[in-house]
């Protein structure tokens, strides 16, 4: 979601950053903080990307992509916002000034749903969930991300009468 107010959000980001590197540094054994600061990362990269820093948009997203792989089990909602970074970085394949290639763009976006489709399932993440992230946009033209679409928008049990629902 965008509100039009990228040079506060990157400059909020850039502080947050700073405060949570500080932290992995003295308590690495809390892998809250890298989840954080990988969320911290994306939210950076978005803002770059709409305030036309595509390089730097990617380097944040990658950031954040390796800081998610560096925790052994990630939980839902974090699942969810690493798909989104792979969604992020699948979008600025391509583009010349972000400096990734076209032929990323597909193994990038597989990645995204992968990590989506995980995260639906080990999380009941509400469908506005997915309809609101603004960095999801690249895939919603995907077969895929219909497919899962359904899947979150389908009850858990729907002979509860919706009292299942997500």
């Amino acid at each position: 979601m965008s509100f039009g107010r990228n040079v506060e959000a990157r400059a909020r980001s850039e502080r947050a950053a700073a405060l949570r590197e500080v932290l992995i540094r003295d308590v690495p054994e809390v892998p809250r903080y890298r989840y954080e600061l990988a969320e911290t990362y994306l939210r950076s990269a978005q803002a770059r990307e709409a305030e036309g820093d595509l390089a730097g948009s990617l380097a944040d997203a990658r950031r954040a992509a390796a800081l998610f792989r560096s925790v052994p089990k990630l939980i839902g909602k974090y699942l969810f916002f690493h798909g989104c970074t792979h969604a992020l970085i699948a979008r600025l394949a391509g583009k010349p000034e972000a400096g990734i290639s076209a032929a990323d763009m597909e193994a990038e976006a597989v990645q995204a749903i992968a990590l989506l489709r995980q995260a639906a399932a080990v999380d009941s993440l509400a469908p506005c969930a997915f309809r609101g992230e603004t960095v999801l946009d690249s895939l919603r033209e995907r077969a895929e991300y219909h497919l899962l679409m359904m899947d979150v928008a389908f009850p858990v049990d729907p002979f509860l009468g919706g009292a299942g629902a997500r």
